[in-house]
């Protein structure tokens, strides 16, 4: 009886907060008009209620690397002076042809200055498109493209990037630096912010964006192939702090570490959190696990944000006294795996960690704030009449959901792997999908009569599954992409590239389990000539990848080759769920195909009996 008490005291939690955050937003909502309620209607609030509290502190580029913690230079804004800056780099950009429903990307390293221009572009009305500062050439300009981006703004570290794309691309998309280059060059002229005024812009500037306009552009590989642009509109920001705010329990005395990518979802949540709460967020530009907690300590954190591959890393660390020496109470995060969970928390003392599942242009969400090791989350048979999210059973062979004699879905068993799916409902302010910048990646993204005629829901590209009380449990993602490294990686996109290397003939790429490892590790099937030498090729491979500038981490760690057409389903479809069983163990390759295995010391070995053997111990360095 106790258990059944205690899980209906959670599901009334959680559908508490629920219900408050859906009534927060639908009374925002009736604001929905030009001129109306924007993010920087809360945003002016919080600096009112706030000016001379701290908002951010920012560790600085330091001068030697050997210097201890308490000496590292750092920035600690204000509400009055982080305002201050925004207004005056609106200011700047105003004066450059950036005006309402534009859309600048960001081209940028990652730290402060992302949520610096995202404040600044959304008082003159200008949506930001958030881009990866490792992004180059054609990458950069499909990214451009989707976004629909009308000017770029750069720095001195980032200019190189976008000075190396073709002479069309830089006279339709035009760049601005914000700092000064040396030498200067007439594609990108220094924006002169620190001249302008720092005097409150006018609404005027931004009178016909409403508050279901775009905000920002977040870039998402999703399950349906090359990056895409997520929407994140004004409501849709303000409204995932304020959930967090209520979940979390975040308050003014908190001071949240990130060391995450300030160009994702989940480090923006934080700053977003900030604003609701009055906490500080500690923004750290690159993670560094031997850091992570002297940081910790030396910064007072009391909150620290994760992915799974950050706790991993965590806990390879030698034992040091900061373990267990800092102030941290919580750990916010996503993909934190079961076995690395306990041994986290053990070995750190981190009292509560709480797990969330979502995606940056998803109307699908679940947290888990009971502590339930390895759950994402709890669907039990309360929170499914209320909240409409449902796990459907999914083909791994076809790729796509099982319906039944009627043509709907099938929901799942216990215990059973499915496709989490969302009620779509663009009138209800939690089940809104705004999709992407593409129509047709948009749609993609839409399940169509699943339960009844004319019903949509948004298809998640993820099996979980949910145990016998409830709690529900991230399997791995499907279709199209795979997760390592803390990036997600499209399988399209990087077969893509390979394809456009000499003497491959064919090729498919999909992700591969790697003993000891999270996510899994990109793995590329390639057809050659037969009279062609495979290691030869394979070096090749990599050398054309590296000169196409396609980022490191969307290389495929594994390469099969073939002489073989690659199998598909009679759709046309490459077969890759029969390919990522047989992964890279030798024994399971047949017709002469031979298996490479790349090390990060750029070392390329042929898998054999032995070599795979090492890589299950967990001896090779990937």
């Amino acid at each position: 009886m106790g258990k059944v008490w205690s899980g209906f005291l959670r599901d009334l939690r959680f559908l508490r907060v629920l219900i408050d955050v859906a009534s927060h937003g639908n009374a925002l909502a009736k604001k929905n008009r030009p001129g109306g309620w924007t993010f920087i209607d809360f945003w002016a609030a919080a600096v009112d209620q706030r000016l001379d509290m701290p908002l951010v502190e920012v560790e600085l580029p330091s001068p030697s690397p050997t210097l201890p913690h308490e000496a590292r230079p750092t920035k600690v804004y204000s509400y009055r002076e982080f305002d201050a800056v925004t207004n005056q780099i609106a200011r700047a950009s105003h004066g450059v042809g950036l005006q309402q429903h534009a859309t600048a990307a960001l081209l940028l390293p990652n730290g402060v200055l992302f949520p610096l221009l995202i404040i600044a572009m959304a008082k003159i009305g200008v949506t930001s498109a958030l881009l990866n500062p490792s992004i180059q050439g054609n990458h950069l300009v499909h990214a451009l493209d989707v976004c629909h981006a009308t000017h770029v703004i750069c720095t001195s570290a980032t200019a190189h990037i976008y000075l190396a794309l073709p002479d069309d691309i830089r006279a339709r998309v035009p760049c601005v630096c914000l700092d000064d280059l040396t030498p200067s060059h007439d594609d990108a002229p220094v924006l002169a912010y620190t001249a302008a005024s720092s005097s409150p812009l006018d609404a005027s500037n931004r009178d016909r964006v409403t508050l279901t306009d775009t905000l920002v552009h977040i870039f998402t590989s999703g399950t349906t192939g090359l990056p895409k642009a997520a929407k994140m509109n004004h409501l849709r920001w303000y409204g995932a702090g304020y959930l967090y705010m209520r979940y979390c329990r975040v308050t003014a005395r908190d001071r949240i570490y990130t060391a995450l990518p300030l160009y994702h979802g989940s480090a923006l949540l934080a700053f977003c959190l900030a604003l609701h709460t009055g906490a500080v967020q500690l923004i750290k530009p690159k993670f560094s696990a031997s850091q992570f907690w002297p940081d910790c300590v030396h910064w007072k954190a009391t909150v620290v944000q994760y992915i799974g591959e950050t706790c991993r890393f965590l806990c390879q660390t030698p034992p040091q006294a900061t373990d267990v020496a800092h102030t941290v109470r919580l750990a916010i995060g996503n993909g934190l795996r079961k076995d690395v969970w306990v041994t986290f928390q053990e070995r750190f003392h981190v009292p509560k960690i709480i797990e969330f599942y979502t995606a940056t242009e998803s109307n699908a969400g679940l947290i888990n704030t009971e502590g339930h090791v390895g759950a994402v989350g709890c669907l039990s048979p309360l929170v499914k009449r209320l909240y409409p999210l449902k796990i459907v059973r999914y083909d791994p062979v076809t790729q796509s959901v099982m319906r039944d004699a009627r043509g709907r879905c099938i929901p799942v068993n216990n215990n059973e792997p499915g496709e989490l799916i969302a009620l779509i409902d663009n009138s209800h302010v939690l089940r809104r999908f705004d999709g992407y910048s593409d129509a047709a990646a948009t749609e993609a993204k839409i399940l169509r009569n699943v339960f009844q005629e004319g019903d949509t829901y948004f298809r998640s590209g993820d099996l979980l599954e949910v145990d016998e009380d409830g709690f529900v449990y991230f399997v791995e993602r499907i279709g199209d992409t795979f997760r390592w490294k803390g990036e997600n990686v499209s399988t399209t996109e990087v077969a893509s590239a390979i394809t456009a290397c000499a003497s491959v003939l064919e090729a498919v790429v999909y992700g591969v389990v790697v003993p000891h490892m999270d996510g899994k590790a990109g793995m590329a099937l390639l057809r050659i000539a037969p009279d062609d030498d495979p290691e030869t090729r394979v070096v090749h491979l990599y050398a054309q990848l590296q000169a196409m500038q396609v980022a490191r981490f969307k290389w495929p760690l594994f390469v099969r080759v073939t002489t073989r057409p690659l199998p598909t389903t009679t759709t046309h479809k490459y077969q890759t769920y029969e390919l990522a069983i047989d992964g890279f163990n030798p024994q399971t390759v047949t017709d002469g195909d031979v298996i490479f295995v790349m090390e990060r010391t750029n070392n390329i070995t042929r898998v054999t009996d032995t070599e795979y053997a090492k890589l299950c111990a967990g001896d090779y360095k990937l």
